[in-house]
């Protein structure tokens, strides 16, 4: 293990920060060269790109605060949630406890949604197309926790067991552990594949992929379209139900209840996410064949569609600028 890769006079720069600066990095990079080759973003008259630029910085900013706040959350027992309710100044000292991706993707979503809705971006087309960046800079994240030796996971015999020697590392050394963030770095892979092939199958008259033939047919056999938004939501959907069986090899000092909670806090975490992606998914293929048919929407599609009136008022009602607080 590696938890610290370089030392500079008495500081030690832990492999656990490099790993999270380059998921920023890399993620944020290579979304924005993504959002500027689209074609179709380039043609929609409601998309800027100067805006966009200033929703990435906004978003990140919110993911940082949403990551620290959500490890205290997610991996703090009872007595140290109460103990950060009182001190709520520690919060925000992250190089004591760190940062959780549950706030990421919470901090995204709702930011996002917010920036989206104020400036009448294109919200869906910008999440199909920022998910595989996501899931990279996850998975780099992740295989710099792992180097760190952080979140280890529990006792096992199987022979892909790893055992930790290093003396700063958190997780019990000398003894065989499931390697819990390996296995959340296989997801990563297997959604950057999935990911690539679901975008490919989109888009089959140009470049393709070698997996694009197993989605596209699905979609034609089953006669749907493909609609923007619906990538980013089954991705979600997919990472929090695998993860939430994934969690169950994680190791015991790092898993957190709440009393009378059947589950730790982390998979009560992915329950929420999965019930939230596959909430949105529904709600986007139902008001797609609604459009598609011609029909007028009704009942819960209905309600939704005016509730999202009614945050979209609310969000170009929030002034966010120096200038218009001034006005």
């Amino acid at each position: 293990m590696l938890p610290f890769l370089a030392k500079i006079g008495p500081i030690l720069i832990p492999t656990q920060a490099v790993g999270w600066l380059l998921a920023y990095g890399i993620g944020s990079a290579g979304l924005v060269w993504t959002i500027r080759r689209d074609c179709r973003l380039a043609a929609d008259p409601n998309f800027s790109f100067q805006t966009f630029l200033t929703g990435v910085v906004i978003i990140m900013a919110a993911t940082i605060i949403g990551a620290r706040v959500s490890a205290v959350l997610l991996l703090s027992s009872p007595m140290e949630f109460r103990w950060y309710v009182g001190h709520p100044a520690e919060i925000f000292k992250f190089w004591k406890s760190g940062f959780s991706f549950y706030g990421v993707w919470g901090a995204t979503v709702f930011v996002g949604t917010w920036f989206g809705l104020r400036h009448d971006l294109p919200i869906h087309r910008i999440a199909d197309l920022g998910i595989f960046w996501v899931i990279l800079g996850h998975g780099i994240q992740n295989v710099g926790d792992f180097l760190g030796g952080n979140h280890p996971g529990s006792p096992t015999d199987l022979p892909w067991g790893v055992t930790f020697t290093h003396w700063a590392s958190r997780a019990p050394r000398s003894i065989s552990l499931h390697p819990f963030l390996l296995y959340i770095v296989s997801l990563c892979l297997l959604g950057l594949l999935i990911s690539r092939s679901w975008h490919r199958a989109q888009n089959l008259r140009g470049e393709r992929f070698f997996l694009s033939w197993f989605f596209y047919p699905v979609f034609r056999f089953l006669r749907l379209k493909f609609i923007d938004g619906e990538q980013a939501w089954v991705a979600g959907a997919v990472y929090a139900f695998v993860r939430f069986f994934a969690e169950f090899t994680r190791g015991p000092q790092t898993q957190v209840y709440y009393s009378n909670w059947p589950l730790p806090q982390s998979q009560m975490a992915c329950i929420v996410l999965f019930c939230l992606c596959v909430g949105v998914y529904l709600f986007l293929r139902a008001a797609h064949e609604a459009r598609e048919k011609g029909e007028e929407y009704r009942g819960w599609l209905r309600a939704i569609f005016q509730v999202q009136a009614l945050l979209t008022r609310g969000a170009k009602k929030v002034p966010w600028r120096v200038t218009e607080f001034k006005r």
